[in-house]
C-alpha cells in the first residue's frame, strides 16, 4: 500500500500498547482505529493494513526505519594556542538538538570554566587558563547528552596548546634541589 498523509482507515477497536516510539501518522491512525467500531474487519487485519499504509510504524514514517544516528560534537572558535592569561569562549555544537547536556558534562584540564550556557544544539563555555599556564584539554564524553530518539552523543576532545614562551619559574621548578658544591663561606671584600 502506498504511504499517504492520511490514514486509509477510520475505525476499529484495538487494545494494543506500543513498546516503542511510533511515527505521528501511525499514532494518529491508531487513535482513530481505537475510537470507532471496526466495520466487521478483525483488529489484527486492520493493524497489518495500518502498519503497511503508515510505513511500518517506525520512528520517522520512512518505511519502518528508526533514528540510530548518534549526535556528533564539534568545538568552535577554540584558538590553536593560548598565552596563559587571556580567557576565551568556546562554542560546542552538536549535529542535532540534544537534551541533558550540562556544565558538569564538560571535562576541562588546564583551565577553569567561568561561564556556561546554551540549549538544543548550541552551547558556549568561557575558559580562563590556570596559573601556571599549561596546555588546555577540553573533553565531552560519550553519552553526555541524548537526541530525541534517545541516542547518546559521540565523544569529542580538543587541546589548546600553551604558547606564551617559557613557563614561569614556579612551573619549571619541581622535585628536589641539590647542589654539587658546598655553600660559599667566604667573606665580602
Amino acid at each position: 500500500m502506498p504511504k499517504s498523509s492520511k490514514c486509509a482507515f477510520s475505525s476499529a477497536s484495538l487494545a494494543w500498547r506500543q513498546p516503542f516510539q511510533l511515527c505521528p501518522l501511525f499514532k494518529s491512525c491508531l487513535s482513530a482505529l481505537r475510537r470507532r467500531s471496526n466495520y466487521g474487519l478483525p483488529p489484527l487485519f486492520l493493524f497489518i493494513l495500518l502498519t503497511a499504509a503508515c510505513g511500518g510504524g517506525g520512528g520517522d514514517n520512512s518505511g519502518g526505519t528508526s533514528d540510530t544516528t548518534r549526535p556528533g560534537v564539534q568545538f568552535q572558535n577554540a584558538p590553536n594556542s593560548h598565552d596563559g592569561r587571556t580567557a576565551f569562549t568556546l562554542g560546542i555544537r552538536f549535529s542535532e538538538s540534544v537534551s541533558g547536556f550540562a556544565r558538569s558534562d564538560i571535562s576541562v584540564t588546564g583551565a577553569a570554566m567561568t561561564a556556561f550556557s546554551g540549549s538544543g544544539s548550541d552551547y558556549t563555555a568561557t575558559l580562563t587558563p590556570n596559573t601556571p599556564p599549561v596546555n588546555i584539554v577540553i573533553r565531552v564524553p560519550a553519552n553526555a547528552a541524548q537526541d530525541a530518539a534517545g541516542n547518546g552523543n559521540l565523544e569529542a576532545s580538543q587541546t589548546v596548546n600553551y604558547s606564551g614562551g617559557q613557563p614561569s619559574a614556579a612551573a619549571r621548578i619541581s622535585g628536589r634541589l641539590t647542589f654539587d658544591r658546598a655553600p660559599f663561606a667566604g667573606t665580602d671584600s
